[in-house]
């Protein structure tokens, strides 16, 4: 699998082809999916796009969400492709996270609920995770959070 800077190509790819839960998440966060790629793309201090033979299958990023800069929020987007390729994209978190973590003593975000499968990834990870919260609009999200030093 190979890493490059995230792209309007790879953002209009994974437009089409966005896992449906992923969809689910960001409408149900008041987005589209192209306005949350192409925010988290803007808004990022890094966006990657993951590619197998030259086809996106993620694109992530993190962002600041503090003024002081000490609290990062990961976030991470992919394709119906990404569950193909378990085995290849297993083996590069560790490294992009432990990059964030050297950026942010802390990361933080909001996952979907409904989105198992990335629960289920941000747990193996070795995130945290505090009670689900409701916004407005009745969707449920859970806050999941990281302190450096928590993934050794």
């Amino acid at each position: 699998m190979d890493a490059e800077k995230t792209t309007i190509d790879h953002i209009d790819y994974v437009v089409e082809h966005m896992r449906q839960a992923d969809v689910d998440e960001v409408v149900a966060a008041g987005h589209t999916p192209r306005e949350a790629l192409i925010i988290g793309m803007v808004s990022s201090d890094s966006c990657v796009t993951l590619l197998y033979n030259d086809i996106p299958v993620v694109i992530f990023g993190i962002l600041s969400v503090t003024l002081l800069g000490n609290v990062g929020r990961p976030w991470l987007l992919g394709t119906t492709d990404a569950p193909k390729h378990r085995r290849a994209f297993a083996q590069l978190p560790k490294y992009y996270l432990d990059s964030m973590l050297e950026m942010y003593p802390v990361l933080e975000n909001y996952v979907h609920v409904k989105n198992r499968v990335s629960v289920r990834w941000l747990k193996y990870l070795g995130f945290q995770f505090d009670e689900p919260v409701t916004l407005p609009n009745g969707e449920q999200f859970i806050r999941f959070w990281m302190k450096r030093g928590d993934n050794v």
